[in-house]
């Protein structure tokens, strides 16, 4: 059932939408309980599978990671693990200025770069 056979408006996006990636991940969780939030989010990810198929990489990136597979999810292999530190990275390195990265995150750019590794299960 589409969101559009939901809400029974075209355009109208349904909540339902946005809350499986919700049912998912505590899901995952339920197998996972000392998983943080970034395991759960990498396993999530990286089990998707493209949503439509078009042979076109700039399309394919346009859907996210894909089609979520709670199943896979459990089960993921590897997981990356992210910190705070390295979502200030990203946002020093893709041009935001330091008073932005301040207002936002009440941090500097790290002055260097640490690399996390992957946990592999």
């Amino acid at each position: 059932m589409s969101a559009t056979q939901l809400s029974g408006k075209a355009g109208e996006m349904s909540n339902l939408i946005s809350t499986a990636p919700a049912g998912a991940a505590a899901y995952v969780k339920s197998f996972h309980p000392d998983w943080p939030a970034s395991f759960i989010k990498s396993a999530l990810m990286t089990t998707a599978f493209d949503m439509i198929h078009t042979g076109d990489p700039g399309r394919e990136v346009s859907y996210g990671s894909g089609q979520i597979d709670p199943l896979k999810a459990i089960n993921p292999g590897l997981v990356y693990h992210t910190y705070t530190e390295d979502y200030i990275s990203m946002l020093c390195n893709v041009g935001l200025d330091a008073k932005n990265i301040r207002l936002i995150t009440n941090r500097s750019c790290p002055s260097k770069i640490t690399l996390h590794w992957v946990h592999i299960l």
